[in-house]
């Protein structure tokens, strides 16, 4: 029998195991329809946006114009020359006492720059004024206890005058150990890298095994400083690094063994570039999310067309969570600078601190257990 004297041509009722194979792949293609349809649905519920509204915390007058820097439990610790303190508590942030003062005498500072580790202790690294000297590592046990803290017979201090010349740094730095740190920023010897680890009992210092693969047109020296001197390194607790940068959009989840490093997964990856963006970032973080404010407007939300100052504003935030997967865009009700995170990770600030007008400083929460 021809193809064509076949009854399956000519019209005729196909054998069984024709209406069989028919309805397996009529059922295959529904299921994989139906799946395909699913994940679409799935992907695009896992990135809810959601709109809060803050409450406006009270800030005594003392504090006007310091800038917030780090928040331990309650206390919130602000720059202004010197460190202040003062508790961040029922919606107010009451008057900050003077506890770190700047100067060349004794137990006062340089160039400060302080980071709380795990256990709530105060880490102060003291730089020279012109920022490539380090001077001394101070410990500061209880940074929730603005006493505590007062009490210079508990502080523990680490000469670092032996260490090499370094080139600018991060805003922040990282307590690995009890004797270790991790820091953006190198040795002026060893520029062709980013970060380093610093050994403050034995002031030794050795650089991650990573170098930025771009295609910036400058020298060296200039690359280190640009990814370097306005970064900052959050972490999860986890064994998990990210590097956000605030002159440009450029920020990446890493980890690293010994020196190896490896980057796990790249959030922004804008380039420096001749002129000044508009377009940056300032992030926190707790153990499971990365919180992303997007800057790039002026503080009534007017998109800025061109860099005129530093005093750039936004309301949106982009949350992520430690693999870079996006998870959430969280649109606030006002636009600010900066952002922090609550101990618990329940309630998140927004904080402006300087303006372009003679607007004031202000701090609004956010209850993050409303989303």
């Amino acid at each position: 029998m021809s193809f064509q004297d076949s009854p399956l041509v000519q019209g005729a009722e196909p054998p069984h195991t024709f209406v069989l194979m028919k309805r397996i792949h009529y059922h295959t293609i529904l299921f994989f329809v139906t799946l395909l349809y699913s994940c679409s649905e799935h992907s695009n519920s896992a990135i809810n946006e959601v709109f809060i509204e803050g409450k406006e915390v009270k800030i005594d007058t003392a504090n006007m114009y310091m800038g917030p820097k780090v928040l331990c439990a309650d206390v919130l610790y602000a720059w202004n020359m010197d460190f202040h303190g003062g508790k961040l508590s029922n919606g107010k942030w009451q008057k900050a006492d003077r506890l770190l003062a700047s100067g060349s005498g004794h137990d006062e500072f340089g160039y400060m720059i302080m980071t709380i580790s795990n256990d709530r202790v105060l880490h102060v690294l003291n730089r020279s004024w012109t920022g490539s000297k380090y001077l001394s590592l101070v410990k500061i046990p209880h940074g929730d206890s603005i006493p505590a803290v007062k009490d210079k017979t508990k502080w523990e201090r680490f000469d670092l005058k032996q260490m090499p010349l370094f080139s600018p740094n991060s805003k922040n730095f990282i307590v690995l150990s009890d004797s270790t740190i991790l820091i953006a920023g190198t040795p002026y010897n060893d520029i062709k890298h980013i970060f380093s680890i610093i050994d403050f009992k034995n002031q030794a210092v050795s650089t991650l095994d990573y170098w930025p693969a771009d295609e910036m047109k400058c020298d060296d020296r200039k690359k280190n400083k640009l990814f370097t001197e306005n970064s900052y390194i959050l972490e999860n607790k986890k064994g998990k690094y990210l590097y956000m940068n605030s002159y440009v959009r450029n920020a990446f989840i890493f980890t690293f063994d010994g020196t190896a490093t490896k980057v796990i997964s790249r959030l922004y990856s804008d380039s420096f570039g001749e002129k000044r963006s508009t377009e940056v970032l300032a992030c926190c973080a707790d153990e499971n999310r990365i919180y992303a404010l997007l800057r790039d407007s002026d503080g009534m939300g007017t998109k800025l067309e061109e860099w005129k100052n530093p005093f750039i504003f936004g309301n949106t935030i982009e949350v992520f969570d430690w693999d870079g997967v996006k998870k959430q865009v969280i649109h606030l009700d006002k636009y600010g600078q900066n952002i922090m995170l609550s101990e618990d990770n329940n309630t998140l600030y927004l904080i402006s601190d300087y303006s372009e007008d003679t607007s004031e400083p202000f701090i609004y929460s956010y209850d993050l257990d409303d989303m």
